[in-house]
């Protein structure tokens, strides 16, 4: 009997050898859990705080697409409204070059006519003129026959009563 009591007493032995290897292992496992329960508490606080964080960035960066989706839209309402003035001054400044145009046209045609009226009044007076010449020319050339018959009669007068 005393080898089974040597061989329990073994056993018991090796039982509470056992129970000290598993109580400290469940002590290690007891610590490395509350490091793996504070480890997994520190990464959900972060993980909370990186979503607050996202989330308030996202919401700022929404407020500027919205502020920027609403500046463009009275961009291109100003756009819009300068296209139409652009329009119309276009029309009014194709109106009055028109305009000019038909003024210059016919500044260039009373132009024209003060031109040909000129040019009339020059060939009228210079026909009378030349009509004057021609007569003033007549006038000289009878005038000086006239002298020529007076001064024949006249030495025809003198040759006779010599």
């Amino acid at each position: 009997m005393d080898f089974l009591f040597v061989l329990s007493v073994i056993e018991l032995f090796s039982l509470g050898v056992t129970a000290e290897a598993l109580l400290a292992t469940t002590v290690l496992v007891k610590l490395q859990n509350q490091n793996y329960e504070s480890r997994i508490r520190d990464l959900e606080d972060k993980l909370r705080r990186e979503r607050e964080s996202h989330s308030i960035e996202r919401d700022t960066l929404n407020n500027k697409i919205e502020k920027l989706v609403k500046e463009k839209e009275d961009l291109l309402k100003e756009y819009d409204d300068l296209m139409k003035v652009k329009i119309r001054l276009d029309v009014e400044l194709e109106a009055y070059r028109k305009l000019l145009e038909s003024e210059e046209s016919r500044q260039e045609l009373v132009y024209f006519v003060q031109i040909v009226r000129s040019c009339f009044t020059w060939l009228a007076e210079s026909q009378v003129k030349s009509n004057l010449f021609a007569s003033t020319k007549y006038k000289r050339k009878t005038v000086e026959k006239h002298k020529v018959n007076t001064h024949k009669k006249d030495q025809r007068h003198t040759d006779y009563e010599c």
